[in-house]
């Protein structure tokens, strides 16, 4: 019965995708992921998974359907 009006979900790129519909189904209002697609991809080591799609992160999915993603280019 907890609502949340922010979830964010660090090194996105890296979770799978079932990991980050955790926050989702957490009834959470804005959910913000963070992550660099250049990086390590999550780890899936059922090829059965991997077939399913289950190796492709929510954050690359979600730029595959055309939303694009913030580039943050200072760091501090």
């Amino acid at each position: 019965g907890r609502h949340f009006p922010l979830a964010v979900l660090d090194e996105a790129s890296q979770a799978t995708e079932p990991a980050s519909l955790v926050p989702v189904m957490a009834k959470v209002e804005s959910l913000v992921l963070v992550g660099d697609p250049q990086q390590l991809a999550p780890t899936v080591r059922s090829p059965d998974a991997a077939a399913l799609g289950l190796d492709t992160p929510l954050f690359t999915r979600l730029q595959a359907m055309g939303l694009t993603p913030l580039l943050l280019d200072t760091q501090y």
